[in-house]
């Protein structure tokens, strides 16, 4: 099972590979840094030929305490718990409400159904996003 975001601020980045304080940059190795005017993890971009070719610059992205897209998540009620036996689909998340003993926010629905706003450095949903041009 993948590490899940945490849901309340730390001070520090939970990548072993960075652990920068509040404020602070992340490092070139960090999981958890993304991409400035994308939105996607920064770690994703090594080696993206394609970056190479538009002379993509990620930014220097630093820790505000908390992973981006959580406090979207939280403002928009998107969480997914872990699917169980009982569950009839068959897939391995399943949406539910925030107050589920088991809601993580739904970081893939914001992927999905999002529009990442490097100025705001947030995600909005895809309506508001459009609007925001």
């Amino acid at each position: 099972m993948p590490q899940l975001p945490a849901l309340a601020p730390t001070s520090n980045c939970p990548s072993l590979a960075c652990r920068a304080p509040v404020g602070q940059p992340h490092t070139e190795e960090c999981e958890t840094a993304v991409c400035l005017p994308t939105g996607e993890q920064r770690i994703l971009h090594r080696g993206d030929r394609l970056a190479d070719l538009l002379d993509h610059d990620c930014g220097q992205d630093t820790w505000t305490g908390q992973h981006y897209g959580i406090a979207e998540c939280q403002e928009y009620g998107w969480y997914v718990r872990r699917a169980t036996s009982s569950d009839p689909d068959g897939a391995a998340w399943v949406p539910c409400e925030p107050n589920h003993p088991n809601a993580v926010p739904d970081l893939d629905r914001l992927a999905r159904h999002g529009v990442w706003h490097p100025a705001d450095r947030r995600w909005y949903r895809r309506a508001e996003g459009a609007a925001r041009g």
